[in-house]
């Protein structure tokens, strides 16, 4: 009866999460691609859970179910690539793509020594992780639902921060999406995309194939987006899991870290209340960015917004924190395929999201050498070093082939105080981190009386995570760029150690359980505003209000919407467009290349350094093209940068009202290729 009852109790569950999920999907992309999306990622996922399941002998665990999947995608991205390469673009690309997990899977994977001794799941831990998959949908559901949200008649609504984010993604897919390998710089005449492109590859490939069928950027962005949500809160779960955690304590600890990340907003509720409606000031606000705003510190997303923003990351972090668990984990740690493959994963990492893998790849090392050297195999370093470094060389020197290092930036990462993480960094990091700054910080301080070493690994990865938010810099970031990666390793070890204090509350007398369970429920509370403002505030795209220096929601207009699908269908893609960037609002840097998915000879990327070849050559196409009064003077610099189109719409035409007069005036050389009420595209006559 009890067998049966829970059958039941997991049946209803997988039907809930099944349904929300899918509602999540229709709501940002049309039927028969949401079957292409979610079939195109199962078939990645179930190669990556067999290999896992041999390659870590978990055959009765059932630990493969939840490394699996992010192993799958990773590995089938690599050979996806490997494809492209070499000239193939069909569909057929996509079914090959998990050739490299056939090829490991007919090696002896079970011989590698990758005994991570992870612990039994049942079906307490199914349910769990299918409760834990309803806040993919509840937290990116909505807000992805209004990404260009139809208003105004025609007229499409994008809320801030997806105008920068997703529009950075649009406009990698879209370049991506073109077919040149390394793929070309949309900013700048010239040069390659100096980006780690591949986390967006599969999107890109997607787009190529189902773009002409009418499926739009936004559509396989967002429901690839989904997707990697959802392998990502089953690869933090088991994480957890594997250090000796119980299912309800494990569970607990990861939807903390989604729902109640962050003091910010109360923080704003104390300072603002009784001065107006605190909704309304909560959504003029960043609300995950009170530290930057109001204390001149570091800023740190919170994990929920890896979903809402960024979820193109998260199988990079979770390949990475794959070989953080292999090498904390590894019964014999000096075996060279422990080294090989702890490499390989990094490596993959790597090339997945670059910054974050450096952080894990110190920690793995340190971790590495400690365990060596803690065990008497002080010889077998050298062997275990070239090993594990051989993989990371060769991403390495496929990083530098693919194009994701402008070869004139000499310097990638500063290191030094950042001076941005030590204003007021000890309230800084309790806004930031929230609940979970203190249930951790407790957790690992019992750890370490009670001498439970099992977890020493995440706390090392702590301690690399904090050196590098107050010890480094990346150049033309404003000295914030490096919180949000280290800020995120940082909760997924706070996530760890909340969950080891949450089963030690379990565990101990009526009188300690009593007492500490109403404080972390006031603790928890406290934190719920932010990530629910949050939420709410990137759904929200009747705010027409102005942010600082940005539009909360860009509009683009009925007549802008059809200037930029004339351009997507009626232009060939490698042309270049050229609107006035540097006159534009911060919202619109991306809006050609994103919107339009055509490159420009001279724009202003937000993740590219060095930054001040785009700003200088942004510069020079305002001053020498749309505020040149000589029109001979015009078309001469228009050929020089190579551009095929100007566009002139609203934003152009209200810094400039003569604009469209006097272009037209010079038909000869600028005639019109396209015109409705709000845009003008001039053809440049080469």
């Amino acid at each position: 009866m009890i067998s049966k009852l829970e059958a039941h109790r997991v049946s209803l569950v997988a039907l809930v999460s099944v349904c929300c999920t899918a509602v999540a999907y229709l709501s940002v992309i049309r039927f028969w691609g949401a079957l292409m999306v979610v079939g195109v990622l199962a078939w990645f996922m179930v190669w990556g859970v067999a290999f896992a399941r041999k390659l870590t002998q978990s055959h009765e665990s059932g630990a493969h179910w939840l490394f699996g999947p992010v192993w799958g995608v990773g590995l089938a991205l690599v050979g996806l690539l490997a494809l492209w390469w070499f000239g193939g673009r069909g569909p057929w690309v996509v079914v090959l793509a998990p050739w490299p997990l056939w090829l490991l899977m007919a090696l002896p994977l079970g011989r590698c020594g990758i005994d991570l001794s992870p612990p039994r799941f049942d079906r307490r831990d199914l349910i769990a992780v299918l409760l834990l998959f309803l806040l993919v949908p509840l937290i990116a559901g909505p807000p992805y639902a209004h990404v260009a949200e139809p208003v105004d008649d025609g007229a499409k609504a994008y809320r801030a921060y997806f105008t920068a984010d997703f529009v950075w993604a649009m406009t990698v897919v879209a370049e991506v999406s073109k077919g040149d390998v390394p793929p070309k710089n949309p900013f700048q005449t010239g040069g390659t995309l100096n980006y780690y492109w591949l986390a967006h590859f599969l999107s890109s490939v997607e787009y190529r194939i189902a773009g002409p069928w009418g499926l739009s950027i936004e559509e396989v962005t967002l429901a690839n987006s989904l997707g990697y949500s959802l392998a990502f809160v089953a690869f933090l779960y088991g994480l957890v899991r594997m250090f000796g955690v119980a299912t309800g304590a494990a569970a607990t600890a990861c939807a903390f870290v989604f729902l109640a990340n962050s003091f910010e907003a109360l923080d704003r509720i104390w300072e603002w209340w009784g001065r107006g409606p605190i909704v309304g000031s909560l959504s003029g606000i960043n609300l995950d960015a009170v530290t930057r705003w109001f204390y001149s510190g570091m800023p740190v997303d919170g994990l929920h917004r890896m979903f809402l923003y960024q979820p193109h990351h998260l199988g990079g972090y979770a390949i990475g924190l794959s070989a953080l668990l292999i090498v904390g984990r590894a019964s014999k740690p000096g075996r060279p395929t422990v080294a090989l493959v702890t490499g390989s994963f990094l490596a993959l990492s790597l090339l997945l999201t670059s910054f974050t893998a450096i952080i894990i790849g110190v920690t793995v090392s340190l971790v590495y050498g400690v365990r060596l050297l803690a065990g008497g195999l002080w010889t077998a370093i050298p062997a275990c070093a070239v090993l594990g470094a051989l993989p990371v060389l060769a991403a390495v020197k496929a990083s530098q082939i693919l194009g994701y290092v402008n070869p004139e930036a000499t310097t990638l990462v500063i290191f030094g105080t950042n001076p941005v993480a030590l204003a007021h960094w000890p309230y800084a990091l309790l806004l930031s981190f929230g609940p979970l700054l203190i249930l951790g910080a407790i957790g690992l301080l019992l750890t370490a009386a009670r001498r439970e070493w099992e977890a020493w690994p995440v706390a090392m990865l702590a301690a690399v995570a904090l050196f590098f938010y107050f010890l480094t810099d990346v150049p033309d970031m404003q000295h914030v760029w490096v919180g949000w990666r280290a800020g995120h390793l940082l909760f997924v070890a706070l996530t760890v150690f909340t969950a080891i204090l949450l089963a030690v509350i379990h565990r101990s007398p009526t009188g300690i359980r009593l007492a500490a369970w109403p404080l972390i429920a006031v603790l928890v509370a406290a934190a719920l505003p932010t990530v629910a403002m949050d939420i709410y505030n990137a759904q929200d795209v009747t705010n027409r209000q102005a942010g600082p220096g940005f539009p909360w929601t860009l509009v683009l207009s009925k007549g802008e919407v059809e200037a930029l699908d004339w351009l997507k269908t009626r232009t060939p893609p490698h042309v270049i467009v050229q609107p006035n960037v540097a006159e534009r609002a911060n919202a619109s840097w991306g809006y050609m290349t994103a919107f339009g998915e055509r490159r420009m000879a001279a724009g202003l990327p937000i993740a590219m350094i060095p930054l001040q070849p785009y700003i200088d050559s942004s510069d020079w196409v305002a001053a020498n093209i749309f505020n040149e009064a000589d029109p001979l003077k015009r078309s001469a610099a228009a050929r020089k940068m190579g551009i095929d189109y100007l566009y002139v719409g609203p934003a152009e035409q209200e810094r400039h009202p003569e604009l469209v007069s006097l272009f037209d005036a010079r038909s000869d050389l600028f005639p019109a290729a396209f015109r409705n009420q709000d845009v003008v595209i001039y053809w440049v006559v080469p």
